[in-house]
């Protein structure tokens, strides 16, 4: 307690020196009306003080009188990069590195600026590589100029975490502890960087001394992805356990400040908790069929295998279901939960056996499955909907129904999105869909939805029909789970032949993901172009197809990129004199 009182005493002394020097700073500019020095150490006493709303009142006005003026401009550049606005920060620091170009400082905080303008476009690769090589770039820059400074090597290791360069961060991370040897938050990154490159018992060192320094959720979710890579899951489950406890008061109320952190935070511990090892897909109905004995319908049908439950997703037109359910020796009496993608008849003919099938079955499905629907698709009127029969079933199991417009959890770890947001409206071509038979009211299919996963390696998305459009399908997966990289995308697609015309556009969405298999509603045409383009990447997806998702290897490096904030990235006037230019104070 005497040393608590001893740093408020020192505190108050220090803020009161300055408010003195503020005093006489005023005084002296309300005297020298042409002269903007003594408004620039009116902004820095307010600096020092923390009053940035103070300090940008001074330095707006001295930047009036000179609005060339180098130290004035990085002082609002700090302030305004703070706030997050990284573009206007950018600009002003260009006026101080044209006057002192030499200076640490200025290249680290330009270079932080555009590791923000990245982290902020993850989801577009080609925008987020050029700000991540020019983030790396002003940083590479700075560390040559103060090359004994631990933060602007803590920033740089940081970068190249995310970018991969995990070699480059082991020896920039290694450097800065050499300089700064009890710093949590470094200790926290060289052991993200050594465990990538193998070394996990260094890891694990470098997490534990971290903790020990101070027991701070963000380290603990980190080292519980690491022991997740390392397959030590009791590990992670205890770090993600203790996390939580340190997130939240008594009262289970989230105590963390930063509402964005708060709530990756929060999806982090959820999915992790339920961190599945593998997944395996059984393709049971396509048009396609790829062994003998098993039928092929224009029809979907999913059977997929986790750690923590069986889900049935779709079941084709009826017929192909109920002959390929015996091949394939799919027992359905251990499904977990049935999931409709939408309520088509080719995606929901097999509802019924499924039903005779288990018991006390959990229906997930959008409350206007059940509801009438008409195509004009084949140059006449046709039902479309859920058989009648079918769906007489299905309403005498209202027990087990779960009608869902928003995200749902299925079993822990798999969701189904719900209705998706129709961001690109053309996407979306519904104009042959109807809920009446006069064809007066056009369905928008807005029961369609897909399954997905966060998993160490990236999103995996299964899809029915995708009649939301497959981009707007994934922009909102990946808006929902803050998660950009596609591990692996599986099923229809609903891209027909005109959509040739629009090839490149879905070559790039589809070209970082790591495995696809395209199936039933896509056109044969499409998936050509896209095994051409993709060998690698493209897997079968027909009738009899086992698609298996080890994802307990090590993680791909966007979606592994350390969660950490910041804190240190921006270096402030506190440790800027500007008059020394040639190193860091």
């Amino acid at each position: 307690m005497a040393d608590a009182a001893n740093r408020k005493g020192d505190t108050e002394q220090y803020n009161l020196h300055f408010q003195n020097c503020l005093a006489q700073f005023k005084e002296a500019a309300a005297s020298e009306p042409h002269s903007i020095a003594p408004l620039r150490e009116a902004a820095k006493c307010c600096l020092q003080m923390g009053l940035s709303s103070e300090a940008f009142q001074f330095i707006g006005n001295a930047l009036t009188r000179n609005p060339s003026d180098p130290e004035c401009a990085f002082m609002a550049a700090c302030i305004i990069q703070q706030k997050g606005d990284i573009m206007p920060a950018l600009s002003k620091y260009r006026i101080s590195i044209f006057h002192i170009p030499e200076h640490p400082f200025i290249w680290n905080n330009i270079g932080m600026g555009y590791y923000g303008l990245c982290r902020q476009n993850e989801s577009n690769p080609s925008v987020c590589k050029g700000h991540s090589l020019r983030a790396l770039g002003c940083l590479f820059k700075a560390s040559t100029l103060a090359p004994l400074n631990w933060r602007i090597r803590y920033n740089l290791g940081l970068v190249c975490l995310f970018c991969e360069r995990d070699v480059d961060a082991f020896r920039q991370l290694s450097a800065a502890i050499g300089l700064k040897p009890n710093h949590p938050a470094l200790l926290m990154l060289f052991g993200i960087a050594v465990s990538r490159l193998g070394d996990h018992k260094n890891a694990n060192n470098a997490f534990r001394r971290s903790i020990s320094m101070s027991d701070c959720a963000l380290v603990r979710i980190n080292y519980a992805i690491v022991c997740l890579r390392a397959k030590r899951n009791s590990e992670a489950n205890s770090m993600l356990s203790k996390a939580t406890g340190s997130l939240m008061d008594e009262k289970g109320e989230y105590i963390y400040d930063d509402r964005e952190m708060r709530e990756k935070i929060s999806l982090l511990l959820k999915n992790f908790i339920y961190m599945l090892t593998s997944l395996k897909i059984t393709v049971v109905v396509d048009n396609c069929v790829k062994k003998s004995g098993l039928l092929a319908e224009h029809g979907l049908s999913f059977w997929i295998e986790s750690d923590h439950g069986n889900i049935l997703f779709d079941t084709g037109q009826g017929l192909a279901f109920k002959n390929n359910v015996k091949k394939l020796k799919i027992h359905l009496s251990d499904t977990s939960a049935i999931v409709l993608s939408h309520g088509h008849y080719d995606h929901t003919g097999g509802l019924s056996y499924a039903l005779s099938q288990i018991k006390s079955p959990q229906i997930y499905f959008h409350p206007t499955a059940i509801e009438e629907k008409w195509s004009t698709s084949r140059g006449h009127l046709h039902s479309i909907a859920i058989p009648a029969e079918v769906r007489s079933k299905l309403l005498a199991h209202k027990i087990g129904w779960h009608t869902q417009r928003s995200v749902s959890e299925i079993i822990p770890g798999i969701y189904c999105t719900g209705e998706i947001p129709r961001e690109i409206p053309d996407e979306a071509d519904t104009s042959t869909f109807f809920k009446d038979k006069d064809c007066r009211i056009i369905d928008d299919v807005m029961d369609d939805q897909a399954l997905y996963c966060v998993s160490p390696r990236g999103l995996i998305i299964i899809l029915g029909c995708c009649h939301s459009g497959l981009s707007n399908t994934i922009s909102y997966i990946q808006k929902i789970t803050t998660c950009h990289h596609i591990f692996a995308i599986i099923g229809g697609t609903h891209l027909k032949h005109h959509d040739i015309s629009r090839i490149s556009s879905i070559k790039s969405l589809l070209k970082d993901v790591d495995i696809i298999g395209m199936n039933h509603c896509t056109d044969h045409t499409i998936c050509s172009e896209i095994r051409k383009a993709f060998p690698s990447q493209v897997v079968d997806c027909s009738a009899g197809s086992e698609i298996i998702l080890d994802y307990s290897q090590p993680v791909d490096g966007r979606s592994a990129a350390p969660l950490h904030a910041t804190h240190d990235s921006i270096l402030t006037v506190s440790d800027l004199s500007m008059n020394e230019s040639s190193a860091p104070r």
